[in-house]
């Protein structure tokens, strides 16, 4: 007479890893839509906040998963590990541009002329609905700017594209260029 032994099937690890790929399969597929299809932008920020949801059950999931069947024997390590490696791969790169995201100001324009920037009213026609505006946003975005960034109109300091071509043209060492004579220079032969 044969004996068969029967071992119970983790079923924790298997939705586990279901959920961590179904929900990768998402992000990927949301951030192929956005960028080459009609997918708005709304939309695509939710579905990315659903793909991320998900993708931290699952790894919950899966740890609980692993869990479990060290102390009960069960099978389906190889799963739950599969749904640890999803949910990490899908946090990676969140987490890699955290500091920086942390570190930049909270803007979404720029202008270098804070009093009275330009209107873009073409592109404020063609922007639906859910889209940032077109206009800039005032004061608070022009403190935080300053504060920010050093976005100078000063003609003392000339732009380094101009300094390196005009070396380039002279055959002269672009840090000879100093302030005020390269201002008056360049005003000179630019007619600005």
């Amino acid at each position: 007479m044969r004996r068969s032994f029967y071992q119970k099937q983790s079923r924790m690890a298997y939705v586990s890893r279901w959920i961590g790929v179904f929900c990768a399969n998402l992000l990927l597929l949301t951030i192929l839509l956005h960028r080459f299809a009609d997918l708005s932008t709304p939309a695509a920020v939710n579905l990315i906040a659903l793909a991320f949801l998900g993708g931290g059950i699952a790894l919950i999931l899966s740890v609980l998963a692993l869990v479990r069947i060290w102390i009960t024997g069960q099978q389906g390590a190889v799963q739950a590990v599969i749904g640890i490696i999803v949910g990490v791969l899908m946090f990676a790169l969140p987490a890699w541009y955290l500091p920086k995201l942390i570190s930049l100001p909270q803007i979404n324009d720029i202008s270098t002329d804070r009093k009275s920037p330009p209107k873009f009213q073409t592109i404020a026609r063609s922007r639906t609905t859910g889209a940032n505006p077109s206009c800039y946003s005032g004061e608070a975005f022009a403190s935080t700017q300053e504060r920010s960034y050093d976005i100078s109109t000063d003609r003392k300091s000339p732009p380094k594209f101009q300094t390196i071509a005009r070396s380039r043209t002279t055959g002269a060492n672009p840090s000879c260029y100093s302030g005020e004579a390269f201002a008056s220079t360049q005003e000179r032969s630019y007619d600005i």
